[in-house]
């Protein structure tokens, strides 16, 4: 999710899905009632049966798969070893993807604000459903899924929440839309959401990434779509980029942040106008049309690359900072062990690695230089495959396709 959250770093964010677009524009539609298409359940003890709590069960961080390059190092895997002792994780709870007609859905992506969780999903094929959950995780070693909506015709690939209204980045098979890519805003009003509902078409054939700023919903969408700003509150379109290969948005004050595939770059605007400043080479991304994320904080931005791994940029410069590849993992293809998203929290920057899972590493000042270092990998029951990773607090929330959410708590006793 691209929201501004507190980070403790101390210098100065099974594969992906495909996307694509076209280009165009369309007005919103709406409000109207969206009950032919989308089936609202509330029902607490029927959704309950998708929920598995478990007693903080312990999570091995696997060190076995760091590269052989780092293990033949003794001295260096002492001190990853030492590095992984003071970290804990425990799975507390595991959720079920939904399912519309015998179909299974995957978990594309969350949202976090307040005491409120969303989670989003979608599907591979020609048919469009998909879903959002919403969970109250007040307290997040017990969250409640309290409300779910199933949408009959459109996948849903992103996910925001402004805390009144929930943004649905969608593909929809709607063929009265000039295109498949569409948003779609839904209300939330005392943790209850709302089939009343705006939807408006974007250049494209899926909207993949969403972000907020100064009223408005930024919004990428696929191979040849770009970037579109929409007022937050009509979804009536501002302004429109279009460039080839759009993958992942984030904004945070002064700026927005599109990435842009075959090879990755950052398409760089100021947050007031979306007035473009500048393109950013940060190589990766090779695989076309796959899954990208963009953390922006102040100044700097956190990119998770598919096939390039990770790398922290400064939007200010155009350096890259700090950097990590993606991990080679046996039995895993190199299509399916990709970077989709990163996210922070104190020294820790934890990485959705596609088909490879969930993968830790420390974020360290030294010299003046920052520096990330692989520490381990997640060991989850079963395999998983992590298309979307976002932590708050001690909480870490994984999107893992049909494996549906996973909630960790965390702790690192060695964080300053």
């Amino acid at each position: 999710m691209h929201h501004k959250r507190v980070f403790h770093l101390c210098f100065p964010a099974i594969a992906a899905f495909l996307f694509g677009g076209c280009f165009d524009r369309s007005d919103p539609t709406g409000p109207a009632a969206a009950a032919d298409r989308i089936e609202l359940i509330e029902d607490e003890l029927i959704l309950a049966a998708r929920v598995v709590e478990h007693a903080e069960l312990e999570l091995e961080l696997d060190q076995s798969a760091l590269s052989s390059s780092i293990a033949s190092d003794d001295i260096r895997m002492s001190a990853l070893r030492a590095a992984a002792d003071p970290l804990s994780f425990k799975l507390v709870a595991e959720v079920a993807p939904p399912e519309i007609d015998g179909v299974t859905l995957e978990a594309t992506h969350v949202a976090l604000r307040g005491s409120v969780a969303l989670v989003s999903y979608g599907k591979r094929g020609s048919r469009a459903l998909g879903a959002v959950d919403l969970f109250l995780v007040s307290n997040p070693s017990n969250p409640r899924l309290i409300a779910s909506a199933r949408f009959k015709d459109s996948d849903i690939f992103a996910i925001e929440t402004n805390g009144s209204s929930i943004y649905c980045g969608e593909a929809t098979s709607d063929t009265s839309f000039a295109f498949p890519a569409t948003i779609e805003r839904m209300g939330l009003s005392s943790n209850r959401l709302s089939v009343q509902t705006i939807r408006a078409s974007v250049p494209g054939f899926v909207v993949n990434d969403l972000a907020f700023g100064s009223g408005r919903v930024f919004a990428t969408s696929g191979l040849s779509g770009g970037i579109t700003a929409l007022e937050a509150s009509s979804l009536r379109q501002t302004a429109h980029d279009p460039f080839p290969d759009a993958r992942a948005v984030g904004a945070d004050g002064n700026w927005v942040v599109a990435v842009q595939g075959s090879p990755g770059r950052l398409r760089v605007y100021t947050g007031a106008d979306l007035a473009f400043q500048r393109t950013i080479p940060v190589g990766g991304l090779g695989i076309s049309g796959s899954k990208s994320e963009v953390e922006v904080v102040g100044d700097f931005a956190f990119v998770a690359l598919g096939d390039g791994g990770t790398t922290v940029v400064n939007i200010r410069t155009g350096a890259q900072i700090a950097s990590l590849p993606r991990p080679t993992l046996q039995g895993v293809g190199s299509s399916d062990a990709v970077t989709n998203a990163v996210t922070v929290s104190g020294r820790l920057l934890i990485q959705a690695n596609g088909g490879a899972g969930v993968w830790v590493n420390l974020a360290e000042n030294k010299n003046g230089s920052p520096v990330l270092t692989q520490v381990g990998q997640v060991q989850f029951p079963g395999p998983v495959s992590s298309n979307y990773v976002v932590a708050r607090g001690q909480t870490l929330f994984v999107a893992a396709g049909r494996g549906g959410l996973k909630v960790v708590r965390f702790s690192d006793d060695g964080g300053s």
